[in-house]
């Protein structure tokens, strides 16, 4: 009898716990999104941009169109962005086409021709869309811990971006307000500009003459500051200006460098105990940014919360060169701890390329080891045997403001 009991609540359990698995979803391209058309270009390169996102019609719907910038008006990296940076969660050419109601269905391909000023040549780029991959991401969407009543929720994505740059770089990515993931990479096709006399324009609104390329160079090129290490122990200016021979000597394969990925893992070790994380933010110099929870997300959570495991700072995807890293933490005393990395490209990208180079497909970690006094912290590299040191990036680390959550 007893076994029979046993076996009873075996059964019962398994079919529970295959009651919880999530359905995968079944990609459906006519279901509708609310999500915004946007497009941006490398910070002191700006571009005049004409193109669209697509749907391709048949029997059941019209199709869809949503612009890729306005027409040929003008598309600039922020001022602020460090030179030669994407910025991919702030400002950008967009078609506003945000409203709960007006969703519409996700985009099939697109095209798109831009005027680079800087290098004096027109691209031109065609390409299908992974819909079934954006369609993934928008159902997912992703968590986001609420301080305030210890949860986390469902957020959305909400932006198709595309990312605009010289060479031909053409980069495609999903995003929120605070969050982006990359889809894909594609290649255009260039000719090169005659640039003429206002009264010779041969078709482009004035965009390829001397007196346009010379007003945007003037007004519209320079950012304010190179992208640089940012650590006053090591002697480094903290800002460096920009001038228009930095930008006009074009740093072709920069974007594509900081497109490659790797399979790294973040580690935090601390003296004397075991960190518990709480959550680990990562932005890359490709653009993407993400927020990976840990086992523990608050001191108390109020609210029963489930994830998905691509979320869980263990299941870390491969990613870029990360640029910034932020973490928090519970140490033993059950006090929390927050940590920020601001990252040096050069070293980074050297770094990353050095470990890896010969084992690309093993998996690496990048070890933060904060001191014993939780003020300081070092940051290494370890993949297989190799061990590459990143002593030349700014760190703060501390105790967290509230000790309430």
């Amino acid at each position: 009898m007893k076994n029979i009991l046993l076996l009873f609540v075996i059964i019962f359990q398994l079919l529970s716990c295959e009651s919880n698995k999530r359905e995968p979803m079944k990609y459906d391209k006519y279901r509708k999104y609310v999500w915004q058309s946007e497009v941006v270009v490398p910070s002191g390169y700006p571009a005049a941009v004409y193109g669209s996102f697509y749907t391709k019609k048949d029997t059941q719907d019209a199709g869809m169109s949503a612009p890729i910038g306005l027409g040929g008006e003008l598309v600039r990296g922020n001022h602020d962005v460090p030179f030669p940076c994407w910025e991919i969660c702030g400002p950008a050419v967009s078609d506003d086409y945000m409203s709960l109601d007006n969703p519409r269905r996700l985009p099939e391909a697109f095209n798109v021709t831009w005027m680079s000023f800087v290098d004096g040549y027109e691209y031109h780029c065609e390409g299908d869309i992974d819909t079934e991959k954006i369609q993934q991401l928008m159902e997912e969407g992703y968590p986001l811990a609420n301080v305030y009543d210890s949860s986390i929720r469902k957020k959305d994505f909400n932006g198709i971006r595309i990312g605009l740059a010289p060479g031909g770089v053409v980069i495609l990515w999903v995003k929120s307000s605070i969050f982006s993931l990359e889809i894909a990479r594609y290649q255009a096709t260039k000719k090169r500009i005659e640039f003429v006399d206002k009264k010779e324009d041969w078709g482009h609104n004035g965009n390829n003459s001397i007196w346009m390329r010379n007003y945007v160079f003037e007004k519209y090129t320079l950012p304010k500051n190179k992208l640089l290490l940012r650590n006053d122990d090591f002697a480094t200016k903290l800002t460096e200006p920009v001038t228009l021979e930095d930008v006009k000597n074009v740093p072709y394969g920069i974007w594509d460098k900081w497109h490659q990925r790797y399979p790294w893992k973040i580690k935090l070790l601390t003296t004397k105990d075991t960190p518990q994380i709480s959550m680990v933010d990562i932005s890359c110099f490709n653009a993407e940014e993400i927020s990976l929870l840990g086992d523990r997300v608050f001191r108390k959570p109020t609210i029963e919360y489930e994830l998905l495991d691509k979320h869980k700072v263990k299941n870390q995807p491969p990613m870029g060169i990360p640029s910034k890293i932020y973490i928090d933490w519970y140490a033993k005393d059950d006090i929390a701890y927050y940590l920020e990395y601001q990252l040096n490209e050069s070293e980074l990208s050297e770094g990353f390329a050095q470990a890896f180079q010969g084992q690309e497909n093993t998996e690496g970690e990048l070890i933060i080891e904060v001191n014993q006094t939780k003020s300081n912290a070092s940051l290494r590299l370890q993949v297989g045997e190799k061990v590459v040191w990143f002593p030349n990036s700014y760190v703060r680390v501390g105790k967290a403001g509230r000790q309430d959550i």
